[in-house]
């Protein structure tokens, strides 16, 4: 049987083998950052539109605010991850080969004039393991590190697609949840005008001034002659502007829109000829 690992171009085979596979291992990690594009691509279709439901609390509800937070912290960390994936690194690369064959057998040769060729020889070969060594285990702690981060990265990634899928639900749907809830303010809308209308009604029969009659004859109709001196209750209209539920009986107490305007264009001008005023003292 051989002994390989006694033989000095076995070992310098094996190494650069090693450093050979760990680098391309390294590179088709980066390659499949593509992977976590795609889902970071599907989650900012609605990612905006979902911040926003959440920043304008258009629709309120615990298990979005729950989702959203879950979202904002997951993507985050695989955010994070994502750029220390792409991020670049010191790569160890092999030195040219002339300092082997020229820089260091010069320095062996006249450090060790006594030598032979062969001794010269597994000398060089020996520093060039060693160089060889360091490249392996530095190659393969890159190929570890951003493996590990494409993992957290991909993993993280996928994990946040449950929260977001959930905000999504929830953006879709707003709308018919704002159309239930006008549906119901409308409801109460109408109860509430129903209750005012019942109110002024019964408003309008308590405030009827039973004091204020007059003598079936005072009439003068046709009819209430026979009746004498049976008291009539004189009944008033009610007076209310358009557009308005307030309503009196007195027309002098109603002050119409155009009234109302009025005082209004009046106060403005006594506003304005105070401030004209204060500052022309001034």
């Amino acid at each position: 049987m051989d002994n390989k690992f006694y033989d000095l171009d076995y070992i310098i085979d094996l190494n650069t083998k090693r450093a050979e596979e760990y680098s391309s291992a390294y590179q088709r990690v980066q390659e499949q950052l593509t992977n976590i594009i795609i889902i970071y691509s599907g989650i900012s279709i609605y990612f905006i539109p979902v911040i926003q439901d959440n920043l304008r609390q258009e629709v309120k509800n615990i298990w979005l605010y729950v989702a959203f937070g879950l979202l904002i912290l997951v993507f985050t960390m695989s955010s994070f991850y994502t750029i220390k994936l792409i991020l670049p690194v010191k790569a160890p690369n092999l030195d040219f080969p002339a300092k082997f064959y020229n820089n260091i057998r010069n320095i062996y040769e006249t450090a060790n004039p006594e030598l032979d060729h062969d001794e010269i020889d597994s000398m060089i070969k020996t520093s060039y393991v060693s160089e060889l060594e360091r490249a392996v285990e530095e190659n393969y702690a890159i190929f570890h590190r951003k493996r590990s981060f494409y993992h957290n990265a991909l993993t993280l990634g996928l994990v946040s697609l449950i929260p977001y899928l959930i905000c999504t639900a929830f953006h879709l749907t707003k709308d018919d949840y704002k159309i239930k809830k006008i549906e119901i303010v409308n409801l109460k809308d109408i109860i509430n005008l129903d209750k005012k209308q019942v109110m002024a009604r019964n408003k309008y029969v308590t405030e009827i001034n039973v004091t204020e009659t007059i003598s079936a004859a005072e009439t003068h109709l046709p009819g209430l002659e026979k009746l004498g001196d049976v008291r009539i209750i004189l009944s008033y209209p009610r007076y209310s502007s358009e557009n308005s539920t307030r309503f009196s009986y007195d027309k002098n107490s109603f002050v119409s829109p155009e009234e109302r305007w009025i005082k209004m264009e009046q106060a403005i001008i006594r506003a304005f000829k105070w401030i004209f005023s204060f500052f022309r003292k001034r």
